[in-house]
């Protein structure tokens, strides 16, 4: 790890922790290096990619870049207020129906933050577990001119609502909380511990209104698992693991490690779960009193942040990179064809379940992987399924799903 990405992550974790107090009951005031013109740059190349630039304010003042910095942290409060004024109309809208709803990160996770508007917010994320309220919520978001977008899911609707400024955002209408893997178990735990039987909201009560959000230790779980599922597709940034820490953090005595540690064993990612943990008490301040599962050598906690520090927001934004479900033993063809098979049922999720035509539905779907790596990822197979290898050598390193045959 370079001496700018050390330095970069020093500012976060303070940013992070702006209202911790010493044993004093002062609030805590480093003494901070003065930055070169130089490394003020670097830094903000580092922020500007995975959109961190409000945590460096207090650090790049009476630099050259201050201004940049400033100007983009205004640019990011402003949507921070846009999101939140889309999370109130959509959710008044539902509980005006009475669509039980639960609010997945979002202004959810941007409360646990010292400063919540320093969070990036991307999109309104929504939770629908009951099919014949999910139909009617189709209903109620189309008649309030919330326009539906095709996309192949296997977990949730896509919206765009457009505000009178001409800016358009995205609301993902969740009916499984992530994304099917192709490793059983693990979809097996998920099924059950996020099951419409199981799970019991509770309360968040954000500037002045009440959210029904997910608790603790399935909030952790589901992070978890949010972090995993872009891991496996292309990486994801530094942003994903200031929510956990700062989550985990703040909630620590509500959430049942022991639970957790359960979950994650059995979903076979238990040393994914420990390199988290380990990460944010390492780089991000998490208390080391927060109990975890195991530990990882040092040099692949420092390898793990490196690969997070070279992404962008939620990845590397490869264009070439496949929709990735899991990792498997070897790359090969098989693992291809296996792949494949996963992303029929992306594809066809109720003719995927009639095996005699399975043919068929593989015939289209790599019609369609076809097309695609070539009119819209601009890539080719060839350099596609060296991406697959990679990817999959990348998930190996973490022993993800180590259970499998």
């Amino acid at each position: 790890m370079t001496s700018i990405e050390k330095n970069y992550l020093q500012m976060i974790c303070r940013s992070c922790h702006l209202n911790e107090q010493n044993s004093d009951g002062d609030k805590e005031n480093p003494q901070r290096e003065t930055v070169s013109e130089q490394t003020a740059h670097q830094l903000v190349e580092l922020a500007k990619k995975q959109y961190m630039a409000p945590f460096l304010l207090q650090d790049l003042k009476g630099t050259a870049c201050f201004e940049y910095v400033k100007r983009q942290a205004k640019m990011m409060m402003f949507n921070y207020y846009q999101i939140e004024e889309l999370t109130i109309k959509t959710t008044q809208l539902l509980e005006a129906e009475h669509i039980p709803y639960i609010l997945l990160k979002g202004i959810s996770l941007a409360a646990c933050y010292p400063v919540p508007e320093y969070r990036k917010l991307g999109d309104l994320d929504l939770l629908i577990l009951d099919q014949e309220k999910l139909e009617l919520t189709k209903k109620v978001l189309k008649d309030n001119q919330y326009e539906e977008e095709e996309e192949e899911s296997d977990h949730h609707l896509t919206y765009f609502y457009k505000f009178s400024n001409g800016r358009r955002h995205i609301i993902e209408v969740h009916y499984r909380i992530v994304g099917v893997y192709h490793y059983a178990p693990t979809n097996h735990v998920i099924d059950q511990v996020f099951s419409g039987q199981h799970l019991k909201p509770v309360i968040q009560r954000i500037e002045g209104r009440n959210y029904p959000v997910l608790p603790p230790t399935e909030y952790t779980f589901y992070m978890l698992h949010h972090m995993l599922k872009h891991y496996l597709y292309d990486g994801f940034g530094i942003r994903l693991l200031c929510d956990f820490s700062l989550y985990v953090e703040k909630n620590g005595k509500d959430i049942d490690f022991t639970q957790l540690n359960e979950w994650c064993s059995k979903s076979g990612m238990a040393y994914f779960f420990a390199t988290i943990m380990d990460c944010c008490k390492k780089y991000l301040g998490l208390s080391k009193m927060i109990p975890g599962m195991l530990s990882i050598p040092e040099n692949e906690c420092d390898q793990f942040m490196t690969q997070i520090l070279g992404g962008h927001e939620v990845g590397n934004e490869k264009q070439s990179s496949l929709v990735y479900s899991g990792t498997y033993r070897r790359a090969n063809l098989l693992a291809c064809f296996k792949e494949g098979h996963t992303q029929m049922k992306v594809r066809f999720p109720k003719l995927g379940r009639i095996v005699p035509i399975w043919p068929v539905l593989w015939g289209f779907t790599f019609y369609h992987f076809v097309k695609n790596t070539y009119r819209v990822r601009n890539t080719t197979l060839r350099q596609t399924i060296k991406d697959f290898k990679t990817d999959n050598q990348r998930a190996e390193n973490l022993h993800l799903f180590e259970k499998k045959d």
